[in-house]
This record gives C-alpha cells, structure tokens and sequence, in this order.
C-alpha cells in the first residue's frame, strides 16, 4: 500500500526528480509537486569528478547549488594570493549566497559529486511567494554562519588533537549519521586538512598517529580511517556527540 501511494504521489513530479534523495529528505522535500515542476525547467543535475570546479570565487552569483551526493571543498582567495580552505559541504547541503552580487568563494569537488544547479533568480522568485522556502534559505545562511564560528572556535581555542579528531567526527558524522563506528573516506588530503586546521602537516600525521595508538582509529590507507567509536572521538574532540 506505502509503495502504490508513493508512486501516485510521485506521478505529479518530473520524471528525474522522483527517485532523488533531496526529494525524501533534502532541500526539495519542502516542496508541493506543483512548485518543484515550476523550478523544473531551471535545474541542471550533474556529476563532476573530484577536482573540477563547481563554482568559482568573484564571478556573478547566478544559482544555487544543491549537493545530491560526495563532498565539496570551498576555498577562498585572499587578497595577497593564498588559497584558504574556507569549508566542506556534503549530501543534502546547499551552497548559495542570495543576497551577495559575486561568489564569495570556489566550490570544487574534492570527492566525486552528483548535484543540481538552480536559476538563482527562479529560487529567488519561489522564495518571495513562499514563506516555507524563504525560511528554509535563510536556514542555509544560519547554518554557513555556524560553521564558520566553529571554525573560528577550532582555531582559536582547540589544541592540535582536538581540531583533527573534531574534523573526522564531522565528516564521519555527515557520511554515516547515526553510526557507532563507520569508515570514513577522507575528502582532504593531509595538506588540505593543515591548511583547514591551521596546522602543519607533520602535525597532522602526528595526532593521526596518536588517536590510532589510542584505539580510536585505525588508518586502512591515508584517504581510508575507521573510526571505532563515534562517542569517543568527540570525546577526544571535546564536543557533544550526536546520535541523530
């Protein structure tokens, strides 16, 4: 019976959009069949490898991205020419700034990515005649905002081992919610995961090595960690664990 319903429920949506993941639980499961048919003709799903750019920093800001599957690393150039890895987005995420005239920063795959882009100004537009969708938008900036004060806090008030076994519980966190342990495939490489930590990398590979000789992980190849007990790890973090 749950399976018939679905598929009636589903007949009123565009053929690609029906078995899609941010249909069940993403960005696209607060909207009626009608209004994602509106936006239908202004959404284009791709897949990049890692490495490829998806959007880059100064050019106009004209759609959103919505992030179906993998991992995105933003990065931000500063004026004096360095690179600075500024954030990640996973499944479910959505990038977009819709009040800023440029992109604020690059968006480049760092894993392989399935994702669809947006007509910023047909999202806008749904935005201004739905309260639900204008709430769900500014939801995004609430969230970029407090990763950015996480950052911020890792930075300045987390020692070397708290900011590494804080970064593997997020991205274990964000690829398998729920799980008691999990492997994570890592979407940084160990120069990346310094540049984001603000650490050396000599650095880095010496707290991988410490939280390993704890039990804590074990190191199957360098892009490869199992990650044994969640709790414990943000125990080692020194942040909250959530189950959920």
């Amino acid at each position: 019976m749950t399976a018939a319903v679905q598929r009636i429920e589903n007949s009123d949506l565009p053929i690609r959009c029906r078995d899609c993941i941010s249909r069940r639980d993403g960005f696209c499961a607060g909207l009626a069949p009608a209004e994602l048919t509106r936006l239908h003709p202004y959404i284009v799903r791709k897949r990049l490898p890692a490495g490829e750019e998806i959007l880059s920093q100064g050019v106009l800001n004209s759609s959103y991205v919505h992030v179906l599957d993998g991992t995105v690393k933003l990065t931000a150039t500063q004026p004096d020419g360095v690179e600075q890895i500024v954030g990640l987005r996973f499944s479910g995420d959505f990038l977009g700034q819709r009040f800023a005239r440029d992109v604020g920063f690059t968006a480049e795959a760092a894993t392989d990515v399935e994702y669809c882009r947006v007509s910023k100004s047909a999202l806008d537009a749904l935005a201004d005649s739905n309260t639900a969708v204008a709430h769900q938008m500014h939801q995004w900036v609430a969230t970029e905002l407090q990763e950015t004060r996480e950052l911020m806090l890792t930075l300045t008030q987390r020692d070397a081992r708290q900011r590494v076994a804080g970064l593997l519980y997020r991205i274990g966190h964000r690829q398998t919610p729920c799980a008691i342990s999990t492997r994570i495939e890592l979407p940084l490489s160990r120069a990346e995961i310094a540049s984001y930590l603000g650490l050396t990398i000599e650095t880095i590979s010496r707290q991988l090595s410490a939280l390993k000789r704890d039990g804590l992980i074990a190191i199957e190849r360098k892009t490869l960690i199992t990650v044994f007990d969640m709790g414990k790890l943000a125990g080692a973090a020194g942040i909250k664990h959530s189950s959920a």
